[in-house]
């Protein structure tokens, strides 16, 4: 399983500061200039999940999942 960021729609030394502030630099993190990444997914706000299999195919979740919410999806993920 491999976590990736991927911010957009800021600067990036905003963007820096959000990974240092909520301290998730221990895993790597995109930025998406020019919304390429995000359309593809069609993500249109934050926070956003993709959660995606090896092929690229996977659903999107759109808005906060929390702790528990997040916790309980990568159970699901790797029961399966």
């Amino acid at each position: 399983m491999q976590f990736v960021g991927v911010a957009g729609r800021d600067d990036l030394d905003a963007i820096r500061s959000f990974i240092d502030d909520l301290d998730v630099d221990a895993f790597p993190h995109a930025v998406d200039e020019t919304g390429e990444i995000w359309a593809a997914y069609q993500i249109t706000t934050q926070p956003s999940f993709a959660f995606l299999n090896d092929d690229g195919t996977g659903e999107v979740y759109v808005g906060a999942l929390g702790t528990d919410g997040l916790t309980a999806r990568l159970e699901d993920l790797t029961s399966s």
